[in-house]
């Protein structure tokens, strides 16, 4: 299962993949094609090993003609094991399918998951797609709703 973490700076993204998986899950490169191939080594490794892959803020440096690539190997990866990966960029989000992007989805704050596909999202979703849908919801209005 594919899960995308999303959130405003300092949500505790970081902070929850970390705690799930035990490490620092923040890969330090300053070069987007260097992000792909070690994303791409984590990637194999974990899908032989059957070993969950947490990796944060996945597409940080990545230029935004490899997103396509970089969304494809993490949902392909996804169908063998557990993948948790943060995002603040809402193109990967547009790669996910509707219904993948309610499954898939999710706030953070206070050390909490919460799906992000609410029933007044999911109507955007329908109409503008995962990526627009985010951006055009307020999250303090989002907040008060749950």
């Amino acid at each position: 299962m594919l899960r995308i973490l999303v959130g405003p700076n300092g949500c505790g993204k970081s902070e929850y993949l970390n705690r799930l998986a035990g490490y620092n899950t923040h890969i330090n490169t300053t070069s987007g094609l260097e992000k792909i191939k070690e994303v791409e080594i984590i990637v194999d490794y974990a899908v032989e090993n059957g070993s969950s892959i947490y990796i944060d803020n996945v597409d940080t440096f990545v230029d935004i003609q490899k997103i396509e690539k970089l969304c494809d190997m993490l949902i392909a990866a996804s169908e063998k094991v557990d993948v948790w990966v943060s995002t603040h960029n809402v193109l990967l989000l547009n790669y996910l399918e509707n219904d993948q992007a309610i499954e898939s989805v999710f706030l953070v704050k206070n050390g909490n998951l919460y799906p992000y596909f609410i029933e007044r999202v999911k109507e955007k979703l329908y109409l503008m797609g995962p990526g627009e849908a985010y951006s055009d919801t307020d999250l303090d209005l989002w907040w008060e709703e749950i």
